[in-house]
């Protein structure tokens, strides 16, 4: 996608300068998320493997946000 819009395929109607604060912006959120999902991964019930299951991440992402 990346090298379409490069090429011009794309619509390259934004600056730089929006591209990259959109970036910033989205990346902000992922690590909010991030830590919202540590925080219920640690205060789950269950098994690594069925809180993994149903968070949809591995069960080594659950044994790190428990600290194993």
């Amino acid at each position: 996608k990346a090298a379409g819009v490069v090429r011009g395929d794309g619509p390259a109607t934004d600056s730089f300068e929006s591209i990259a604060q959109r970036y910033a912006t989205a990346l902000e959120a992922l690590e909010n998320a991030r830590a919202e999902l540590t925080g219920a991964i640690i205060a789950a019930s269950g098994t690594e493997v069925s809180i993994a299951e149903r968070a949809g991440v591995s069960r080594l992402t659950v044994r790190k946000a428990r600290g194993k």
